[in-house]
């Protein structure tokens, strides 16, 4: 294997590395940042419309009252007019019938002739934002208004933002720089054999933390002005058309203590706007009109013409539990990227490492690093779904049975399918490994992914999308795969289980950021949003792929000829009845499987969803398997290389498993569901390196190859994560969430209890 050297010195190449690995980190805060952003500009336009739609939905439901048809309405346009020209943010008013047909439109070149499309609040159709509202007739539906904005509003908004989010970055760069350039440059002037590896990562990875808490803390204080500001001009607003109204009506000689109906209008205001606690009009004397959930100092004030004033105040709670959760998504959002930047700053271990090795066999020893970080890109776009998966399917089912399944039966089937696909291409990949090497499986696998992403932001039934969901389960079986395979096959069984411990960790630092990341898009952005985003990273891990590990580009050495389908049923059934593999694969790695996807994929973000918890909370739930999985996942693979007896990790694994599975029992809501899932995680750390060395060393393995071995150690890992979500989804359809979780405690338990007694004699 040949690694030429470069003609650009490697140390001057990593310090021009490490810069980049600092733009990207920042980059990484400021898109995330940029799309939070967005959101809040989304809600404050939402809010705005909301309160100028119960007036105007109100104006005309008052001339309906008195006769008027919603078809034959004198003066509809000169009201739309003036509600557009007081709003100051409306570009386009359109009512429509009954029957979805348009009657009036302001801009006549915005036209559309049916109301299609439009099945939220607010919806996106470019090159507008439309929000729909209904306009009433007494208790009845009349017909349905819509207030349009430009795109280009927010966008512009979002610009702006974007090019003041560059200042803090550029701020902290130059500060960072000025720090860790004289570093770099004290330790990388060493000869090779004196540079000291851990000072210097210790220096790369110290200024990137401070960097980008110095750009947390101004997101964090941008973001709260900014929703502060927001909520008190929406409230004002608000205030405003009431005062106008009373303006007109004392006007036409109403005093302003006999304004029929006032109180009610209070309350619509009240109850649209959450930000808003009460309103109450009052004379020099008395409070006339109030309404409110709580009573609060007074946040605005406006005199009315004539003697009163109308008084408001703003629902602090509500605004502190905002503010709580921007505060707690940006901390998620450095969490992440504290991640996001130890896989980065691994690679540049890697990197130097490399270029420092005192031999050949050192450095490849060295460059099998790289696989952890292309398989931690390639996990964190195609996990990005994992938080909704399960919830956009009950959403495309409307909730209903379907194929002659249950309801929650049918949540389950894209997870399950996508599972069964990956199964499926675990059989393919271990083959094609043996006869082609490991990078084309990967790399195709990458390629069906990213179809499979695009295809899956735009589908619109159940079935295309359980499909999709299939073609993105086949993709991930094939790069999963390969990237094990790589793994026992240049390892050479040396650090075995450290190396598959880091490979892990690598693994779920992708689930993290993916399943995080994707949920916060999923709450400000939508569903379709985050494939998209998902398709676009995916890219990365190919490119990343051909550059830095195209020297494995290999077929491995095979020892003998390509085998029949006849031969292969032979090896499977001289494998799997060896006693020790089939105990490790029927009672520790399947059941472990099927409780961690149960529970991990399908049965938290179910439960969640019906707490209405939100996307980002989910993602943030879910987090705590790859944390504890990254953080105890190497020191437990090193562990288990050292200690003989490997199989006493699979029963503590057991253990472990099963108190977090009987945690939903007897505890409830987030809290359970995260004890859960920390247990698991524990599990899991504990359970792959132990169970991938207890199969490489034995001499069945080597009998029958080890493409072969992995090949099949995948299916029922693939078998038991596809069993899962089909298994919680029935039990799900007859008994509690805790009852059926419960029930799946006690099965894994009794799993692990034939594993002891089939060990016995190797205990």
């Amino acid at each position: 294997m040949n690694f030429p050297k470069p003609e650009i010195n490697y140390k001057l190449k990593f310090v021009l590395m490490t810069l980049a690995v600092l733009l990207l980190s920042e980059a990484f805060l400021l898109v995330l940042g940029i799309i939070s952003f967005k959101n809040n500009q989304l809600s404050f336009y939402t809010s705005h419309m909301r309160v100028y739609s119960e007036d105007f939905s109100e104006s005309i439901s008052i001339s309906l009252r008195f006769g008027k048809s919603i078809d034959k309405f004198l003066g509809m346009e000169e009201l739309m007019s003036g509600v557009a020209s007081s709003s100051g943010r409306i570009d386009n008013i359109e009512i429509f019938s009954e029957k979805g047909d348009l009657l009036y439109s302001l801009d006549p070149d915005a036209l559309m002739t049916k109301i299609s499309g439009l099945t939220k609040e607010l919806t996106e159709q470019a090159p507008y934002y439309r929000f729909k509202f209904p306009v009433r007739n007494g208790e009845k539906i009349a017909g349905t208004g819509v207030f349009s904005f430009k795109r280009e509003r927010v966008d512009s908004a979002v610009a702006d933002a974007l090019r003041s989010g560059f200042r803090p970055i550029a701020y902290s760069l130059i500060s960072v720089l000025l720090l860790l350039l004289p570093g770099l440059r004290f330790f990388l002037r060493k000869g090779d054999s004196q540079i000291s590896k851990p000072r210097i990562m210790s220096i790369v990875f110290v200024s990137i933390i401070l960097c980008q808490a110095f750009y947390t803390f101004y997101s964090i204080q941008g973001q709260v002005s900014t929703y502060r500001k927001m909520a008190r001009e929406v409230a004002d607003e608000v205030v405003k058309i009431h005062l106008e109204d009373i303006r007109y009506l004392t006007g036409k000689g109403i005093a302003l203590d006999e304004l029929n109906g006032m109180d009610l209008r209070l309350k619509k205001s009240v109850e649209s706007l959450p930000e808003l606690s009460f309103l109450e009009i009052a004379d020099e004397n008395k409070t006339l009109y109030k309404w409110g959930r709580k009573t609060v100092a007074y946040d605005l004030i406006h005199a009315i013409p004539g003697g009163g004033t109308i008084k408001a105040g703003l629902d602090q709670t509500y605004i502190s539990s905002k503010v709580k959760e921007l505060v707690l998504d940006s901390v998620t959002v450095m969490g992440l990227s504290l991640l996001f930047v130890t896989e980065l700053v691994i690679f540049l271990l890697v990197y130097i490492n490399i270029h420092s090795a005192r031999d050949e066999g050192e450095r490849i020893r060295f460059s099998i690093g790289y696989i952890r970080t292309a398989i931690a890109i390639y996990l964190f776009g195609t996990m990005m779904g994992i938080s909704f998966i399960p919830v956009l399917m009950n959403e495309l089912t409307s909730g209903k049975n379907l194929w002659g399944l249950s309801g929650n039966l049918l949540t389950s089937i894209p997870v399950s399918m996508e599972i069964l696909a990956a199964l499926i291409a675990s059989f393919l990949a271990g083959g094609w490994m043996d006869r082609s090497g490991w990078h084309k499986p990967f790399l195709s696998g990458i390629v069906l992914s990213i179809i499979a992403a695009l295809f899956s932001s735009i589908a619109t039934n159940p079935a295309s999308f359980v499909l999709f969901r299939a073609l993105a389960g086949f993709g991930y079986g094939l790069s999963w795969m390969s990237a094990q395979g790589f793994l026992f096959n240049f390892s050479g069984g040396v650090n075995l289980g450290r190396g598959s411990a880091s490979l892990i960790a690598g693994i779920y630092s992708g689930y993290i950021c993916g399943g995080a990341v994707g949920g916060l898009i999923a709450d400000r952005l939508g569903y379709a949003a985050v494939f998209q985003f998902s398709g676009i990273v995916l890219i990365i891990p190919a490119v990343f792929v051909i550059v830095f590990m195209h020297s494995f580009f290999q077929r491995p050495e095979l020892h003998g000829s390509a085998i029949s389908i006849k031969a292969s049923f032979v090896k499977a059934r001289k494998y799997l009845s060896d006693k020790s593999v089939f105990s490790i694969l029927l009672f520790s790695l399947l059941p472990f499987s099927l409780a961690q996807m149960g529970i991990f994929l399908f049965a938290t973000p179910v439960i969640l969803d019906s707490l209405h918890v939100s996307k980002a909370t989910t993602g943030r739930v879910m987090m705590i398997y790859g944390i504890t999985v990254i953080y105890l996942g190497p020191f437990l693979g090193s562990l288990t290389d050292r200690v003989t007896n490997k199989r006493v990790f699979l029963v503590l694994a057991g253990i472990s498993g099963t108190i977090g599975l009987f945690m939903v029992k007897y505890l409830s809501g987030v809290f359970a569901l995260s004890l859960a899932i920390f247990f698991m995680s524990v599990a899991g750390s504990i359970a792959n390196p132990a169970i991938s060395l207890l199969v490489h060393e034995q001499d069945v393995t080597n009998e029958v190859g080890v493409g072969f071995a992995v090949g099949t150690q995948r299916v029922f890992d693939k078998l038991g994560q596809m069993l899962g979500p089909l298994v919680l989804g029935s039990l799900f359809s007859f008994y509690s969430f805790q009852t059926s979780i419960q029930m799946l405690g006690v099965f894994y338990f009794f799993a692990t209890v034939c594993y002891m007694l089939m060990n016995r004699s190797n205990s």
